[in-house]
């Protein structure tokens, strides 16, 4: 028998998606009580005041395993109110039952460091360090992605010298996300570890480090600090009170960016040298908390230009102005945008902008170099309407935005500079054109072949008095 609150929020699934945001939700959509079992298992009952038949994973391709995140699940019983449940298991990460489940139980493995995954990297799924164990939600939380849009109760019963990393209010082991995509799409960690954190003025910052990469401490940290307030005064907000890293030894350098969480993962050892490469990787998946996880593409990967190659672009001329690199470092960054720009025609030929971001990983040139390259076209010749039009897209990202409203909104507020840099770089991005109009804006431009781009500031200026004004300072 359903209680009152569950009935009504039920109901609320009878609602347009509007109606259910208006709608104060009488109790959570679903919880979860999350249990140590040893032996790299973890046991979840979940509870579902909103019955559901179909209940997912995300479903990432890996090497030698077909079932990918579904793998790692076992043990999967279901119930309907007091009675049990059949649940099948349907392929690509999704379960379907007969009978609306109300309750289910299931075992996760934490096995996921012995794939290699392709449809993006172990920093999107899960891995086990040390003795700490991080996952993505929605390679650990079962779940309906069309609950409606209430909060998710999360409770975990784990040793007592085990510490947890959330993305999530509450605590000390109790949490709630707002809806099921911010449980789904978010990263945590649990285990024996000493958790960082910091105030850093526009968001209470917490990570977890490890031990492996101890030695990057005395830079990473300083810097976490430092890229938000410079973040949140250019988009003139910060969308999440609070935020979680996690930063682990990989195979290589890559990341990942989730609604109020991040992770990073870096080879060892790390290099004095691989700073360059690692605290713009770690610029880049901040700054997808304003672009990616809260402005985002109705149709995320035809956005994909957008979300991937401005945030790209942010990456170097924020990263600049918070101090993590100096001038000839900004002007060897913007060559590089500019030689994917050329390199992108001969790599993905004939493929324009919204077409690429359908196979990101083919494309990559096209994406972030092609998207970055629209960026700066902009900032160069209007930087008081780019940023207007980031602003705008910010404040106004309760909707995910088109394609036709990404362009409009970069129109409105720089005399329909957007399209036309949107139409110069999707046509291929003409060399001269581009020449010409960096050259405008004091940012000096030359090279040979397509693999050959120089840059420098007008007067061969170094210092950040005499740079052009869209990247001081």
């Amino acid at each position: 028998m359903t209680t009152l609150s569950q009935r009504l929020l039920m109901a609320t699934c009878l609602l347009s998606p509007a109606a259910v945001a208006a709608q104060r939700c009488a109790a959570p959509a679903a919880s979860y009580h999350v249990r140590w079992l040893g032996a790299d298992r973890f046991g979840v009952e979940a509870r579902f005041a909103v019955p559901t038949s179909r209940l997912a994973l995300r479903f990432s391709e890996a090497i030698g395993r077909p079932e990918a995140q579904a793998a790692s699940i076992d043990a999967l019983e279901g119930w309907s109110g007091d009675a049990g449940a059949a649940v099948a298991y349907r392929g690509e990460g999704t379960w379907s039952s007969v009978t609306p489940l109300t309750r289910v139980r299931y075992e996760v493995v934490a096995d996921h460091d012995a794939v290699e995954w392709t449809g993006g990297g172990i920093d999107e799924v899960a891995s086990h360090f040390g003795d700490t164990y991080f996952f993505v939600g929605n390679a650990f939380f079962l779940h309906d992605a069309d609950w409606p849009s209430c909060p998710i109760e999360i409770a975990f019963d784990l040793p007592e010298d085990w510490s947890i990393l959330s993305p999530w209010p509450g605590g000390p082991r109790s949490f709630h996300a707002s809806d099921v995509a911010h449980l789904e799409k978010n990263a945590f960690a649990m285990g024996r570890f000493t958790a960082g954190a910091t105030d850093a003025g526009t968001m209470t910052l917490q990570w977890v480090l490890d031990e492996r990469l101890a030695s990057i401490a005395p830079v990473l940290v300083p810097m976490m600090t430092r890229l938000p307030p410079v973040f949140a005064d250019y988009f003139g907000a910060t969308p999440a009170e609070r935020y979680a890293v996690v930063v682990f030894k990989g195979p290589r350098m890559d990341g990942g960016a989730f609604r109020e969480s991040f992770t990073l993962t870096l080879a060892d050892p790390v290099r004095a040298i691989d700073a360059l490469v690692w605290t713009h990787g770690l610029a880049h998946e901040m700054l997808h908390l304003w672009l990616g996880n809260h402005v985002r593409g109705a149709n995320p990967a035809e956005a994909s230009w957008f979300t991937e190659g401005f945030t790209d672009y942010l990456a170097i001329t924020l990263g600049y102005r918070a101090g993590l690199f100096e001038a000839p470092m900004l002007a060897q960054r913007l060559a590089n945008v500019i030689r994917r720009v050329r390199l992108a025609p001969r790599l993905s030929p004939g493929v324009g902008l919204v077409e690429a971001g359908r196979e990101k990983s083919d494309h990559w040139e096209r994406i972030y170099g092609g998207g970055a390259m629209v960026a700066l076209l902009i900032d160069a010749a209007d930087h008081d309407g780019f940023v207007a039009a980031l602003r705008d897209l910010v404040a106004h990202a309760d909707a995910p935005v088109t394609q036709a409203g990404l362009l409009a909104t970069l129109d409105a507020h720089t005399d329909g500079l957007g399209t036309r840099a949107f139409a110069l770089v999707d046509a291929g991005g003409d060399f001269g054109a581009i020449i010409a109009w960096l050259g405008r804006a004091g940012v000096e431009v030359t090279g040979f072949s397509p693999d050959e781009v120089y840059v420098r500031f007008a007067g061969a200026c170094e210092a950040d008095a005499c740079l052009p004004s869209f990247v001081r300072r």
